[in-house]
């Protein structure tokens, strides 16, 4: 019988060479670098790699009171992509992997795909709800999606100083992008469904292009100077720049059967996926800051910035962001300076004002398009709103407030370092569900405001015996988030997740994008229970039965769905140490979270327990045989249909995220070769990750944008475990 482990057959060893050459140099007046780099990196998903090349040019000089420098720096790279985190009805290659039914194989007999998956039993066989699945070697192997993008980053800079402490800087730079992607794919993967089952599909061909140029210049004017006990610092900058981006994108359907152009050439046009676009945005700052020190023991600090963004509204252009701070350096005070054992101890406090306008571009205006429709006599255009407009459009503003402290003691035997603070964010940009009357489903708004606070602590300790030396460091942290207004209402925002069942809230009171599901809460299992607890029309014993949050004796998926948990994990932390002996190095880094949940919806698939795709191991423990809902051959009960506490997670977990263990040699052994600095490493990432998840990864965030739906996870890219051996040296 065949037993196909189609994770093994999509995922393999990847393989990956780096290689990075440079030449440098200085006199008196002059210096230069010039490097070069070369990288190949095959996916973890055959089919995969990444290739890129890169240069960098650095000059710089110096003559009396002038100084100049430019920089160069283009790049080239090439990806062939595979569809890796999307679903399986749209062709992703892990999703349909972790669907597919081991008792199909990869292969025919003739050596062609075997396409049985996408719907062989329905069609052949027996009455049963299958989730058709393709076949994700083939998905991965012959579908092309060749992206191509170079890169120039160019900086000049030129420098005067009239007298001691002043100087007048002026720096231009530019940055053009260019990125083209070719899609294919071809006739002989068939379209998913049993009633397309193996039979040919039209090829679909897709060429996008984008581009972009962005320009910075910059002016600044600077004073430092020291007199005595007393240091100023002084600095004025105004600053603007400009990026022009161009996006195109032409797709067309070819003839069933016909692959000998993989290009959208000799293909029919589709318009309502064709377009051409054409927009730029500006963006304009200044800033004024003013620092004094006296003997470096008592620091102040105060600067405004004004920022304009061609993103918002003329009337809500500019938002003007003031920053203070002052700090103590206690250990400098006559009553702690014979105190031999303190290096360091300084307490701060600082209070700013930040702004954000990450939105798209031309968000307040209103927009429209056409269409053309049928009235039953003829075609008529019809024009449609696709943006409302919002002339209050403007910045989201961060006020933050921060008190800290640094320790250092024993000449860095140990250090310390702890941080508490406050923020509110007002005005709040969110892209929030708006009435469909309006005949659009949601509009970038400022709305209401939140906190967030929390701790930050760091140890660190080094010291060196003779040959023998290390060095520690340890960080904990925890944020914890409130949504304190929500417009005049307090209006609740829900917003779904990638399935229709899941959704998430935003409530005053709580923490941003809160899960809002059903509870699950164990099955049904004998008729006593089913008759005696609120449950779905359709529900039968061995169906998962769900809490009537509300207590009206009726269970409904809207009105019964409460706050679950969050993405938000109690806690971050992370430790390294670092460790040498003469020539030997070794070097570990750990990371992890404790107490955020994860909305895994890859279970709402693989744990459903209906139709005839593949399933997890847990599924041994369904009904009869544990306490997972009953195996049907149909969907039914609203088990898989009803995104629950069942697809939550313990997120937690600590990583391994680096292990690296080296040798360098003396320079008296390669001296003769022209060669210093002669180390080998041998260097492991992503080594273990320790965690009660079921997923590849508990770090995902399959929407890590959007801060209304975080945490979800719908069958992501796992992470790679990297094992690299490498040499250095200078010549």
């Amino acid at each position: 019988m065949t037993d196909t482990d189609w994770q093994d057959a999509i995922f393999r060893t990847a393989y990956s060479t780096k290689h990075s050459v440079s030449v440098s140099g200085r006199t008196k007046t002059l210096g230069y670098y010039i490097g070069a780099n070369y990288l190949y990196r095959e996916g973890t998903i055959i089919g995969s790699d990444f290739e890129r090349y890169s240069l960098r040019a650095n000059i710089d000089g110096k003559r009396n009171r002038l100084k100049y420098g430019v920089s160069f720096s283009p790049s080239y790279s090439k990806t062939n992509y595979i569809s890796s985190d999307t679903q399986y009805g749209d062709d992703g290659v892990i999703a349909s992997a972790l669907m597919a039914p081991p008792v199909f194989p990869v292969y025919n007999t003739d050596g062609s795909y075997n396409w049985d998956m996408n719907g062989f039993l329905r069609v052949n066989s027996w009455d049963t709800q299958t989730n058709e699945v393709l076949n994700p070697v083939a998905l991965a192997l012959e579908i092309d999606d060749v992206r191509e993008k170079i890169n120039i980053l160019g900086n000049a800079y030129v420098s005067y100083e009239f007298i001691k402490g002043l100087e007048y800087k002026f720096t231009a730079g530019g940055d053009y992008y260019s990125y083209i992607r070719n899609y294919y794919r071809p006739s002989y993967i068939p379209l998913r469904g049993h009633k397309y089952y193996d039979d040919l599909s039209a090829p679909k061909a897709q060429n996008n292009m984008n581009s972009y140029f962005h320009w910075t210049i910059s002016n600044q004017l600077s004073f430092n100077r020291t007199f005595g006990d007393h240091s100023v610092n002084a600095v004025a900058v105004y600053e603007a720049e400009k990026q022009g981006i161009q996006t195109s994108q032409i797709v067309g359907t070819g003839t069933a059967g016909d692959d000998k152009i993989r290009t959208t050439k000799g293909k029919t046009i589709d318009l309502t996926e064709t377009y051409n676009n054409k927009y730029a945005y500006t963006f304009a700052s200044w800033l004024v800051r003013a620092q004094y020190s006296y003997k470096g023991r008592y620091m102040v600090s105060a600067s405004i910035r004004g920022d304009g963004s061609s993103r918002f509204a003329p009337n809500t252009r500019w938002g003007y962001f003031p920053a203070a701070s002052v700090g103590w350096r206690m250990s400098d005070e006559s009553f702690l300076r014979d105190v031999k054992w303190v290096d360091d101890l300084k307490i701060r406090a600082s209070v700013g004002q930040t702004g954000n306008a990450q939105i798209g571009n031309s968000e307040y205006l209103a927009l429209y398009g056409s269409t053309n429709i049928d009235l039953g006599n003829g075609l008529t255009s019809q024009v449609y709103p696709t943006q409302i407009a919002n002339n209050d459009l403007g910045w989201e503003k961060n006020t933050q407030y921060n008190v800290g402290l640094d320790v250092s003691l024993w000449r860095g035997t140990l250090g310390f370092t702890a941080d508490y603070y406050y923020s509110k964010t007002t005005d709040m940009l969110f892209d929030v569900p708006v009435s469909s009357v309006s005949g659009l489903t949601s509009s970038n708004v400022n709305i209401g405001s939140m906190q967030n606070k929390g701790i930050e602590l760091a140890l660190t300790s080094r010291r060196s015996f003779g040959d023998f030396s290390y060095a520690f460091a340890a960080n904990w942290s925890l944020n914890r988030n409130k949504v304190l207004s929500l417009g005049d209402e307090n209006a609740d925002i829900i917003k779904e997740s990638s399935y229709a069942g899941g959704y998430y809230l935003t409530r005053v009171g709580q923490p941003v994008g809160c899960y809002y599901l059903l509870v699950q809460d164990g099955i049904f299992h004998n008729q006593e229970e089913l008759d005696s607890y609120p449950h779905f029309d359709t529900t039968t014993i061995g169906d998962f039965r769900f809490v009537d949050a509300n207590g009206n004796g009726i269970l409904e998926k809207d009105a019964d769905r409460v706050i679950v948990g969050n993405y938000m994990p109690d806690f971050y932390y992370g430790f390294s140490v670092n460790l040498s002996y003469k020539g030997f190095d070794l070097a570990a880094n750990f990371q992890g979270v404790y107490g955020n949940e994860i909305l895994n919806l890859e279970r709402r698939y693989l744990l459903n327990m209906e139709a005839s795709s593949n399933m997890m191991k847990e599924s041994l423990q369904r009904y009869p045989y544990g306490e997972l809902n009953r195996a049907t051959r149909k969907s039914s009960g609203n088990n898989g249909a009803c995104t629950s506490t069942f697809h939550l997670e313990d997120g937690s977990y600590l990583r391994l995220q680096n292990l690296s263990l080296g040798y360098t040699f003396p320079d008296r052994w390669t001296r003769k070769a022209g060669i210093s600095k002669l180390r080998i490493y041998v260097q492991g990432t992503n080594l273990f990750t320790w965690t009660d998840y079921s997923g590849y990864n508990p770090e995902v965030n399959k929407r890590s944008t959007d801060a209304l739906r975080p945490g979800e996870d719908y069958c992501s890219y796992p992470l790679s475990r990297t094992f690299s051996v490498g040499v250095n040296f200078n010549l």
